[in-house]
C-alpha cells in the first residue's frame, strides 16, 4: 500500500502548496512585499513561516565593501543590486530572511553620486531593506614630495554600526542566523563577541565577489551569478542612473 504521507521535503512543498495560499494574493490578487521583492512564495513558504518552521536570518551588508568589490569586476551592469533578493539567495532552504540592513554613507561633496546613491537607497527601502547611515570625515595627510597638506574623505562608523546592531540583535533574540556581507577583518572581533553571547545562534561572514582571500574567516563568497540574478529591473536601474524615482 503506498504511503499516504510524503517522506521528503519536495513532496511536502507540493502538497502544502495545494492547501495554503498567501492571504494577500488570495484576497487582493496582488503581490505582498515579499512576493514583489524576491522569489514567489507559494503555500509552503507561507505555511512554514506562520508556524515558525523556518529559521530567522538577519543580513548585515557593508555597503562600500560590497560596492568596491563589484566595481573591481569592471561590469557596470552589476551595480544596482536588489540587496533583499541577493540576501534570499544566500540562505538555506530551511531559512527565511527577516531583516536586511545596509550600512553605508553618502559622499555629500559629490553632488551627482550623492543624489544617485540616495535614489538607490530609496529603491532599497521600497523592497524592505533598512538603511543605516554612517559618515565621511576629513583626514589630513602630507605629501611626501612637496610636504604640502591635503585631506581625503574617509568613511567612518560603518564597522561600529554593524558591530553594534549585530550585538543588539543577538542579545534581543532577533535572529537564528546572521550573515555579515563584508571582507573587512575589522568585523571579526564583533562576530566573536556576538558568538560568545549565545551558543544557539549561527553567525557567518560572507565575502563579496573576489574578496574571499581578504578574510580567512569568510564561510563562502558571493558569486557573480548570484549578483546577476539579483539585479533591479532595467526600469529601476535607469531611474537610479538618470534621476527619476
Amino acid at each position: 500500500m503506498p504511503a499516504l504521507v510524503p517522506n521528503n521535503l519536495s513532496l511536502w512543498k507540493k502538497v502544502i502548496d495545494n492547501w495554503f495560499y498567501c492571504p494577500i494574493i488570495q484576497l487582493s490578487n496582488r503581490c505582498c512585499p515579499r512576493h514583489r521583492i524576491g522569489r514567489p512564495q507559494g503555500g509552503f513558504l507561507y505555511f512554514v513561516k506562520v508556524f515558525g518552521l523556518l529559521k530567522r536570518v538577519s543580513v548585515y551588508i557593508d555597503g562600500f565593501n560590497l560596492f568596491h568589490a563589484i566595481k573591481d569586476l569592471e561590469d557596470d551592469g552589476l551595480k544596482w543590486v536588489n540587496l533583499w533578493r541577493l540576501s534570499e539567495q544566500l540562505v538555506r532552504d530551511n531559512e527565511s530572511v527577516g531583516v536586511v540592513k545596509y550600512f553605508s554613507a553618502y559622499a555629500k561633496w559629490r553632488e551627482t553620486s550623492y543624489r544617485r546613491h540616495q535614489r538607490y537607497v530609496h529603491h532599497l527601502e521600497n523592497v524592505g531593506v533598512r538603511f543605516i547611515e554612517g559618515n565621511f570625515k576629513k583626514k589630513w595627510q602630507r605629501c611626501r614630495l612637496c610636504n604640502r597638506q591635503f585631506f581625503l574623505h574617509e568613511e567612518k562608523e560603518t564597522d561600529v554600526n554593524i558591530g553594534a546592531h549585530l550585538l543588539a540583535d543577538t542579545c534581543k533574540d532577533r535572529f537564528d542566523r546572521a550573515l555579515i556581507v563584508s571582507a573587512d577583518s575589522d568585523l571579526n572581533e564583533a562576530v566573536v563577541l556576538a558568538r560568545n553571547e549565545t551558543s544557539s545562534k549561527l553567525i557567518d561572514i560572507v565575502a563579496p565577489p573576489g574578496r574571499n582571500n581578504r578574510n580567512s574567516r569568510a564561510l563562502f563568497e558571493i558569486t557573480i551569478g548570484k549578483l546577476r540574478s539579483s539585479l533591479f529591473t532595467n526600469i529601476i536601474a535607469n531611474s537610479i542612473e538618470q534621476g527619476r524615482r
